[in-house]
């Protein structure tokens, strides 16, 4: 399958809309282990500075970080501003046209795609960045 390439835009686009989901639920990361988004930390923020969100995981608490780098993404968890866990996605587009991160198998179609489809992509992103 060959992976099409997207633009800086298509990057800055997707996290316009993860940082205006400003998404706060529980996600299964494992069997037994659950982290919590409450909320984007970043919203007055241009998508240019990054996305970022504040997390817990039972008692800990962290920022997650979104970042495009050209038509990349990087994610990273941060505990009182130290890197904790990161993970670069070089995005494409597949055959559909949508944004695709084959690594963790996330894709959005990002101008067509509705609040809930960002949610599902976010919650890739997540669950991608804890099994890095």
């Amino acid at each position: 399958m060959v992976q099409l390439p997207i633009t800086d835009s298509d990057a800055r686009s997707i996290l316009r809309r993860l940082r205006d989901l400003n998404l706060a639920t529980r996600l299964t990361i494992a069997r037994g282990r659950n982290v919590e988004l409450y909320g984007c930390a970043s919203l007055d923020t241009p998508v240019e500075r990054g996305v970022s969100y504040r997390v817990r995981e039972d008692e800990d608490q962290a920022i997650l970080r979104l970042e495009a780098h050209g038509a990349d993404l990087d994610i990273r968890l941060e505990h009182a501003g130290q890197p904790d866990r990161q993970l670069h996605l070089e995005l494409g587009r597949d055959e559909a046209g949508r944004a695709l991160a084959r690594s963790i198998l996330a894709r959005i179609d990002i101008s067509g795609g509705n609040a809930r489809d960002f949610e599902h992509f976010l919650r890739r992103l997540v669950r991608g960045l804890y099994a890095a």
